[in-house]
């Protein structure tokens, strides 16, 4: 099964960067897509700042992959329907694209997905085609609250094609995690290799067979296990900044729960302090770190101000032990692909290196 995700933003009305035609030049690309890959699936997931209350288009009941219907039926606290939201459901309504807001276990009541001081809505939707949602567990609306907009999310199950057709349900999919891969220049001899291998001898190939050969040449790029980074690793958030999270969040249940201006207008205050105490915590620490590097340098100890500085960077620390000709090669390739030519940079580092 292919699956395209299209992540998609639409700017509001009220925006002078506001595209009147979103929806027909979306329509397009979704045409251009069923075109080139007519056996394929949709998941389209974003902001459309296009608000559709309780209104909803489905194609009848449909079912899960249990075969237990599902009421198609939507709940929304948001029961606004502007100009944009009446284009987004005669755009669902063309391609027959089922709106998940609203319809699953925990959305039950629909939440809002944006919230300001002004009031809150529900904006963010993720749309697929039918042949999704076999596939779909459950849908839900976030609590992150580094943003105005809360994210969506939809669990996906993975399965093998006898659960799509309605045959047997694969126990071994049961629960898998789906593999996470990274882009890593030394394995991209091997990723080219594999391609070329997969591909050899091939005059034509179709979707299915291509994703395969892709996900076989990929499976060098994989990741042995998934990499959760969460607030609580940045070394300058501390138990000021865990009380005024959990504040925040307790703060936005009993709005979610009370759905009042005043629930909502503490929610948002605290959401504002919050983010304000991990602003200062950060900044006073990189001055903590500046400071230790200025005290470090003075002593003229290199060892040292390397490691303040690894302080600061957030991905793995590189060392200092690049030879010249992998600097040559690197910004070779850059400056000629930018326009610059290399003769132009070779003088400057020169310059730059006899300075030093």
């Amino acid at each position: 099964m292919l699956m395209i995700i299209i992540v998609l933003y639409k700017q509001p009305s009220s925006s002078k960067y506001c595209n009147p035609s979103f929806y027909e030049d979306l329509a397009e690309r979704v045409v251009d897509l069923r075109v080139s890959y007519p056996d394929a699936s949709l998941l389209l997931i974003g902001d459309y700042n296009s608000r559709i209350g309780i209104e909803n288009i489905s194609f009848g009941d449909w079912a899960d992959g249990e075969n237990e219907v599902r009421k198609a039926n939507r709940c929304s606290k948001d029961k606004v329907v502007n100009a944009e939201g009446r284009e987004l459901l005669a755009f669902c309504d063309a391609f027959s694209l089922e709106i998940l807001n609203g319809k699953y276990e925990r959305d039950q009541k629909g939440e809002l997905t944006f919230v300001n001081a002004n009031g809150g809505s529900a904006v963010d939707f993720i749309i697929c085609s039918k042949d999704v949602i076999p596939l779909i567990k459950d849908f839900w609306i976030g609590e992150w609250s580094e943003s105005n907009h809360f994210p969506v999310c939809v669990q996906l199950e993975i399965m093998d094609e006898t659960r799509l057709t309605g045959g047997g349900r694969n126990k071994q999919d049961q629960g898998r995690s789906v593999p996470i891969y990274r882009w890593r220049e030394e394995h991209k001899d091997v990723y080219i290799q594999r391609l070329e291998d997969g591909l050899k001898d091939v005059d034509s190939v179709t979707a299915e067979q291509l994703t395969l050969i892709i996900q076989e040449a990929g499976s060098v790029m994989k990741l042995k296990g998934n990499r959760k980074k969460t607030q609580g690793t940045n070394k300058f958030y501390d138990n000021d900044c865990r009380k005024a999270k959990r504040e925040m969040d307790q703060a936005l249940r009993a709005f979610r729960r009370l759905g009042g201006d005043e629930e909502r207008e503490i929610y948002v205050a605290r959401r504002k302090l919050y983010k304000d105490i991990v602003f200062d915590k950060k900044t006073q620490w990189q001055c903590n770190i500046a400071e230790e590097i200025r005290q470090v340098a003075g002593r003229g100890n290199e060892t040292e101000v390397w490691r303040s500085l690894k302080k600061l960077r957030k991905g793995p620390y590189v060392g200092n032990n690049i030879s010249p000709e992998a600097w040559k090669s690197h910004f070779q390739g850059v400056y000629e692909g930018g326009g610059i030519t290399w003769s132009r940079f070779q003088f400057a580092f020169s310059a730059a290196s006899s300075r030093n």
